[in-house]
C-alpha cells in the first residue's frame, strides 16, 4: 500500500499485485498469468502463424509482445519443460522443444525471472489430494475449482476447453504456491 497525493490515503499499489506466468510451450499451448491474490488475469492460446507449407510455427514477435506488456509486474514465470514421450513423432518432440527454447531466449533477453518445471513436479503439487488418471482432465478440474467464473475454451465457438490454457493456469497457480 502507498499514499498518494490525490487520494489523500492509502490505495493499493498496481504493482504490489506481482503476476505469476505460465507457459504451455506447445504449439496448441497457452500462456496465463494469475495475480498475487490468486485470480487470473489473462489467458491467451500460443500465438501461431502460417509458415513455410502452410505449417503453424510459433509468433516470436506476439510472444514477445505479451510478456512486456506484463513485464514490470511479472513476480516469476514458470515454463513447462519439454520431455519426448514414447511414441511421440520427431517432429512434434522437436516443435515442442524449439518452443521451449524460444520462450527462454524472450524470458531471457526480457530479464524476468524464471523457472522450468518438469510435469510431475508442478502435478504432484496442483494434483494434491485428486485421484486422477488422465491430467488433462486433472487440469481442467482444477481450473474449474479455482477460477470458476472463468472459460477455458480457446474461442467463444470452442466446444472443448483448451488444455493449453488449463496447464497454463495450472503452472501458473504453481508458481504462486511456490514462488509467493
Amino acid at each position: 500500500m502507498i499514499a498518494t497525493p490525490q487520494s489523500d490515503g492509502i490505495v493499493p499499489d498496481i504493482m504490489e499485485n506481482k503476476l505469476y506466468i505460465g507457459i504451455d510451450n506447445g504449439l496448441d499451448g497457452g500462456i496465463v498469468g494469475i495475480d498475487s491474490d490468486g485470480h487470473c488475469s489473462f489467458k491467451k492460446i500460443m500465438p501461431t502463424i502460417s509458415g513455410r507449407d502452410s505449417k503453424r510455427v510459433y509468433d516470436i514477435p506476439a510472444m514477445v509482445s505479451i510478456l512486456t506488456v506484463f513485464k514490470e509486474r511479472i513476480r516469476i514465470v514458470i515454463q513447462e519443460k519439454s520431455q519426448a514421450f514414447p511414441g511421440q513423432g520427431r517432429t512434434s518432440a522437436w516443435s515442442t522443444g524449439h518452443g521451449q527454447g524460444i520462450w527462454e531466449g524472450i524470458i531471457m533477453t526480457l530479464g524476468v525471472p524464471h523457472s522450468i518445471v518438469g510435469p510431475k513436479s508442478w502435478q504432484r503439487e496442483i494434483f494434491r489430494d485428486m485421484n486422477f488418471t488422465e491430467t488433462k482432465q486433472a487440469s481442467l478440474a482444477v481450473c474449474q475449482r479455482l477460477f470458476p467464473n472463468e472459460s477455458w475454451l480457446a474461442t467463444e465457438r470452442s466446444r472443448r476447453p483448451h488444455d493449453g490454457l488449463t496447464d497454463a493456469a495450472c503452472l501458473a497457480e504453481y508458481g504462486r504456491r511456490i514462488y509467493r
